[in-house]
């Protein structure tokens, strides 16, 4: 759905692969992963492959719990004409610009979060943040790309009221959907660029890792996998990713509701 720079690897590579295996955890008990087995050495920057089995998987469940929210919201009029390529550069900024307010609040929570909480570092990575993508999108788009800042739709926040205040693991859940619309990202990246003849450099916020795509998003569940989640915990991120499905499904509804008023 919704359909969502790469460089030389670096230290930071590093730091990213020891925080994900060096540090222990004093969060609540669960079952601990099964097994593990070696996998193959990946060929993408930044990319750290865990082969772990467990016992049982919340990435799994998510997109289990989270299967008629996510075809609502891809099946819906504002998404299909994404889908398509026949949304307009203007409409498609202002959707570009909703989902870049999403960012900020999930990128600057997750990163206080994890200072606190040892496993959220190997699930939230660099890679993931993608301001600096919208901005150069909506700077190539927008009637008023100086505007990028500007929220058109109410705050993250408020769509998972009060579940971030309970337990504000449920912003993984925020993550687990905008990291996950890289998948369909890729694709309609392509047919916008192709519609609006466009580089292939361009709508990174859509394609942020390219050929690397299915390895990061793969890497990404199992990550989430190995952590030691409570069941109230795991619940919390459930409840997170349905929450961002509802709110994006809105934001669809009032984009659409606006330019019907416009025409």
């Amino acid at each position: 759905m919704l359909s969502h720079l790469l460089t030389k690897p670096t230290n930071q590579a590093q730091r990213e692969g020891a925080a994900s295996t060096s540090e222990s955890t004093s969060a609540s008990p669960a079952t601990a992963p099964a097994s593990s087995a070696v996998a193959p050495v990946s060929r993408c920057p930044f990319a750290r492959i865990v082969a772990l089995v467990t016992t049982s998987s919340l990435a799994a469940r998510l997109k289990e719990s989270t299967t008629d929210l996510h075809h609502t919201a891809e099946h819906h009029p504002f998404q299909q004409t994404i889908v398509r390529g026949t949304i307009s550069r203007g409409e498609y900024a202002e959707f570009a610009r909703a989902m870049r307010c999403v960012h900020e609040v999930m990128e600057r929570e997750l990163e206080t979060l994890a200072l606190s909480d040892v496993r959220v570092r190997p699930i939230f990575l660099p890679r993931h943040r993608r301001l600096d993508m919208f901005d150069r999108d909506i700077a190539l788009l927008a009637h008023d790309p100086i505007g990028h800042t500007r929220c058109v739709t109410a705050s993250p926040i408020d769509w998972l009221g009060g579940n971030t205040r309970n337990n504000p693991l449920a912003w993984l859940g925020v993550l687990y959907v905008v990291e996950g619309s890289s998948n369909g990202g890729q694709v309609i990246a392509r047919v916008l660029r192709k519609a609006w003849s466009l580089n292939d450099d361009t709508l990174k916020s859509l394609d942020p890792h390219d050929k690397c795509t299915r390895e990061y998003w793969g890497e990404f569940r199992t990550t989430l996998d190995a952590q030691r989640f409570s069941a109230t915990e795991q619940d919390a991120i459930v409840s997170g990713a349905a929450a961002t499905f509802r709110g994006i499904t809105e934001l669809m509804d009032s984009l659409v509701a606006t330019n019907t008023a416009r025409a």
